[in-house]
């Protein structure tokens, strides 16, 4: 029986009726008790009970207990082969793991991509073939270990504030990280917008202006997209002639347009993809008509922003 002190009501009952004392652990960060108790519910004689002080608690009480049966944090990672028993034993008594002596523990994954996520891709043996299926693995080892956190490669939206017209931004870090094609567990802003008539919708992407620093034909590039339409890409250095650039930096802007079909009325999702490191994101305006210019833009929407 496994649950969390406060919330499961099997566990409240057991407190209740004085089956399991609970202190030392309830209302501590990340601990857990070990109990056996005879007698928990009708019918059951005797049970193993894994009680949280909260959520995470509740959960390393349980890999406790599978590291104790044989199974290592590192069974699929190192391929640490899980340890086969007859029989089990649980002595009897309390047995509890106070709150970690850090409080916030992490796993920063160094080179996450190309590296990891390569290797996943190219790895069909694991359930699924994906970067998805090695990130479960990687759940399980790190909550397995204890670990509250997992960076991937140190990635992270960084706002900008006070940027450009609009005196915010945001972009992607580190620049150092290689670009992708979006798919579906591409890196995204989503923007959830109410549209009240269907049909055919601009984009005006709003990005800082920037060389191509990387160098090769294409320019920097990012995608844009609505709902689950596929991702158009978009070319930040399409047109580089000096008369474009010097305009550009002296607006301190460079508005970039697409075209799209929505199908309905109602709520819409509005996503902005990661493709290339060093596209700074100043605004995004969804145009379902023609709206007269100006240097700030339309005013910004009240919004539900969702953000990945």
């Amino acid at each position: 029986i496994a649950g969390t002190i406060g919330h499961h009501p099997l566990i409240n009952g057991l407190i209740t009726r004085g089956h399991l004392d609970v202190r030392g652990v309830a209302g501590k960060w990340e601990a857990f008790l070990i109990q056996v108790v005879d007698r928990p519910v009708p019918g059951v004689d005797r049970a193993l009970v894994i009680a949280g002080s909260d959520r995470r608690g509740t959960i390393y009480g349980l890999y406790d207990v599978s590291a104790e049966i044989g199974v290592s944090p590192w069974y699929w990672w190192a391929d640490v082969p899980v340890r086969r028993r007859a029989s089990l034993h649980v002595e009897p008594g309390r047995h509890t793991r106070g709150a970690p002596a850090v409080k916030y523990r992490g796993i920063f994954l160094n080179d996450d991509a190309p590296a990891l996520s390569g290797w996943a891709r190219a790895t069909p043996a694991d359930p699924g073939g994906s970067v998805r299926a090695v990130a479960r693995r990687r759940g399980d080892g790190g909550r397995a270990l204890h670990v509250r956190s997992l960076w991937d490669g140190g990635f992270r939206w960084l706002a900008v504030p006070g940027l450009g017209r609009s005196f915010s931004g945001v972009t992607a870090t580190p620049v150092t990280m290689p670009s992708v094609t979006p798919d579906a567990t591409s890196r995204q802003l989503g923007f959830r917008v109410v549209l009240f008539d269907s049909g055919d919708v601009r984009f005006r992407t709003h990005v800082s202006p920037t060389f191509n620093v990387l160098g090769r034909k294409e320019g920097l590039r990012f995608a844009v997209s609505i709902d689950d339409e596929p991702p158009q890409l978009v070319d930040v250095n399409v047109d580089s002639t000096l008369a474009t650039w010097e305009r550009a930096v002296g607006e301190n802007i460079r508005v970039l347009t697409t075209r799209h079909r929505v199908a309905r009325p109602g709520t819409h999702t509005v996503r902005f993809w990661l493709v290339d490191p060093g596209v700074v994101l100043q605004r995004l305006v969804l145009e379902t008509r023609e709206v007269p210019p100006s240097y700030l833009g339309p005013p910004e929407s009240l919004r539900a922003g969702a953000r990945r």
